[in-house]
């Protein structure tokens, strides 16, 4: 809330309001800021208020706020006075849109935003408005997701402000209550807090590589030895296996079409220390054979699977292949064909989870092998999907687009 001296007192935590000295919980925040008053504006002087008279209740994504915010600027005097405002997310850390009327004219005192409308459901919203220095907070407004959808969203978790360039993958570890996510922008994995998307901790491809400094390095044939390639470039697929409490890391190659390939496939395997969520130890690593195109990687009671284009395969770690063949050279049949590619995997105990290249997630009795369920995940809001976990009575899935936001969904009935 304001203070005396009409500024807000907050500090953000991925997309968070943490307020420490009160203890409140963490809220996300609309903030409605003006861009600029007019130098005639008698509101920014002192003694001058600002205050609402009406704030909205409801809010459903994609449709205007109700009641429209409406708010009452006098002078010091008490009277009524004319002033510009205006309304933007902020803070906005994922950069998400506001739409409608975003900058009006105080007339006898009132502006009146009727057409303000939200795109992404979150919990806790709050409206600031603000003319010149003067501002005022609304109560905590929740957005509800558009009616009709196959899944219900409960919330949008941003995971920024962190040092994370980019998110290609999404594993839970339950011990420390995270998400990890590898970044091939900035080759490294971070973990985030699950329930508020706050950045926890990282492990750097610096780390990688004073563990296994042969990584760093190999030869991607140009005869050129200043241009040689790595196995550590291009992080992007994560699988823990609870039962080991190892994290596997797969290095893949960004694009064959490249001549020469300056990333090569490879797979570390980490392994979780105690005391906090940073605490990895570093095992071993496998250089992968030229050419792998690993889709996904997922740990499956103690297994690992991978996905190449539509089929899953057991992976053997210590062989450092896909079991595609075998002792004789005789191909194996997948343990699961997909009707499209499978990008990503995830195993909740009875369900396999596949998201597929066409954007839709499946959900697969893995005893029986047969898909139980299907969800359009681009209808839901999702650009890339990128990962996917069930934790609770929560089905959570990460955006593989800029922000990269964590989606909050009510896990489907009968899990």
């Amino acid at each position: 809330m304001p203070d005396t001296t009409g500024r807000i007192r907050y500090a953000l935590h991925a997309g968070d309001l943490r307020v420490p000295s009160s203890g409140l919980r963490a809220l996300w925040i609309l903030a409605i800021l003006s861009v600029g008053a007019c130098k005639s504006d008698s509101s920014v002087g002192p003694g001058a208020r600002l205050y609402i008279v009406r704030q909205p209740t409801q809010a459903v994504v994609g449709v205007p706020l109700s009641p429209g915010l409406e708010v009452r600027l006098e002078d010091a005097g008490g009277r009524p006075t004319s002033g510009s405002i205006s309304v933007e997310i902020y803070p906005n850390p994922c950069e998400f849109s506001l739409g409608g009327v975003t900058a009006v004219q105080a007339t006898e005192g009132t502006a009146s935003f009727g057409s303000l409308i939200l795109e992404t459901v979150a919990k806790g919203y709050r409206l600031l408005v603000r003319s010149g220095t003067l501002q005022a907070t609304t109560d905590p407004i929740d957005v509800a997701p558009r009616a009709g959808l196959s899944l219900v969203q409960e919330n949008t978790i941003c995971t920024k402000p962190n040092p994370q360039g980019d998110a290609e993958s999404l594993e839970y570890v339950p011990e420390d209550d995270v998400f990890w996510s590898a970044d091939d922008d900035s080759p490294s994995i971070f973990a985030v807090d699950r329930v508020t998307g706050t950045f926890r901790s990282r492990v750097t491809v610096a780390q990688f590589l004073a563990a296994f400094p042969d990584a760093g390095q190999c030869d991607d044939g140009d005869g050129d030895p200043n241009t040689n390639c790595s196995y550590v470039n291009e992080f992007e697929h994560l699988a823990y296996d609870r039962l080991d409490g190892a994290m596997y890391v797969m290095n893949t190659v960004n694009s064959t079409k490249v001549t020469p390939v300056k990333d090569r496939p490879a797979v570390f395997k980490l392994r979780r220390g105690t005391g906090c969520s940073a605490c990895w130890t570093f095992d071993t690593w496998k250089p992968l054979p030229d050419g792998s195109e690993y889709e996904s990687l997922t740990s499956i009671e103690g297994t690992l699977y991978v996905s190449i284009g539509r089929n899953i395969y057991q992976f053997d770690f210590d062989a450092s292949q896909a079991l595609t063949t075998d002792a004789s050279g005789n191909p194996l049949p997948p343990m699961y064909t997909a009707e499209s590619r499978v990008d990503r995997l995830h195993y909740d105990g009875v369900h396999l989870w596949a998201i597929l290249g066409s954007g839709v997630l499946k959900q697969i009795n893995w005893q029986t092998r047969t898909a139980v369920a299907a969800y359009d995940l681009r209808a839901h809001g999702v650009a890339t999907p990128a990962g996917v976990e069930l934790v609770g009575n929560f089905l959570y899935v990460l955006d593989g687009d800029p922000p990269n936001t964590i989606l909050r969904f009510q896990a489907p009935p009968g899990l």
